[in-house]
């Protein structure tokens, strides 16, 4: 049972919300160390109420994201003195749609190649980070009569086991359309995570010419943080740390009528990294103890050599 003030705002807060009234302030959680995380974004200035943050590319990129077991358990929103706000994190099945470029690319493995009756043609797809969530990728195209299998691989370089260049492939399926009168479907494949920020699309063409692809797009899961925006606080959105557990709050009770009531949609500002700004140190500790072990038997051997030098 919730005691003392947290848990009565937590009380006029759900019941304000039901009641369409103006929401009352939710209190301040505890203070965290900022050095622990590796990101953080300045939050817009506004009027108190309820806000939904969205969480962009960036953000799932650089955080726990919304994929993993502990899903983005290392997001907070952080005031003046770092002290956390309680939220709720609200994702919906509208996708976070972004564009990304294609250009044509030259592959090196084999089995991405051109082959006699086999023409491919391979397109470099630039995703916006590294780290991304499991995400779709969509194409269009203005062809009206065709049939086509698509492919969306990484190539990698000869390893122990291959002498020569390879492909792994991440996603793949048919793409076909043969209505004259109507434009093609739009093809949708499915990208796992990744832990780098291009991927290859190739099309086995046969022996047609090459599909035109009038664009691609990234489907990114869709999230907000909603929160209680106090009046005329410095708020901060910060992230990345991966040993961060996930926050318990008490607004979490109140979660069906928050998370259905009104919120003022925000964007954050620019990411910056907050280890950016430290000094880095002259040398790395790793250098430092070999030049101090170095130091040392260089010592020893001196000393050694004029005690030989100093005996009768």
């Amino acid at each position: 049972m919730l005691k003392g003030a947290e848990g009565l705002a937590v009380a006029v807060l759900a019941s304000a919300v039901l009641c369409g009234q103006e929401m009352a302030p939710v209190p301040p959680g505890s203070v965290i160390d900022l050095g622990q995380f590796g990101y953080v974004r300045e939050l817009p200035p506004g009027a108190a109420g309820l806000v939904a943050l969205r969480l962009d590319a960036a953000a799932l990129a650089h955080s726990q994201g919304p994929a993993s077991d502990r899903g983005f358990s290392d997001v907070r929103i952080v005031d003046a003195a770092a002290r956390q706000l309680p939220y709720l994190v609200d994702c919906t099945d509208e996708p976070l749609s972004m564009p990304v470029a294609l250009r044509p690319a030259e592959v090196a493995a084999a089995d991405l190649k051109s082959a006699p009756g086999h023409s491919r043609s391979a397109y470099q797809i630039a995703l916006p980070y590294p780290h991304l969530p499991g995400a779709r990728l969509a194409f269009d195209t203005d062809a009206r009569v065709f049939q086509r299998r698509v492919r969306v691989a990484i190539e990698h370089p000869p390893d122990r086991h291959r002498r020569g260049p390879w492909a792994e492939v991440m996603a793949a399926g048919d793409w076909t359309h043969a209505d004259e009168t109507s434009g093609a479907p739009r093809l949708v494949l499915y990208l796992p995570a990744l832990d780098r920020a291009d991927v290859l699309l190739v099309v086995d063409e046969g022996d047609n010419s090459a599909l035109p692809i009038a664009s691609a797009t990234l489907l990114l899961p869709s999230c907000r943080v909603r929160f209680y925006r106090p009046e005329g606080e410095a708020l901060r959105l910060v992230y990345g740390n991966r040993d961060a557990t996930a926050p318990q709050y008490d607004l979490s009770l109140a979660a069906p009528e928050t998370l259905s009531a009104p919120a003022q949609e925000i964007a954050p500002g620019p990411e910056t990294e907050l280890h950016a700004a430290r000094t880095p140190a002259l040398v790395s500790p790793r250098v430092f103890w070999t030049l101090l072990i170095v130091a040392i038997l260089v010592l020893l051997g001196l000393i050694a050599r004029l005690a030989r030098g100093a005996r009768p």
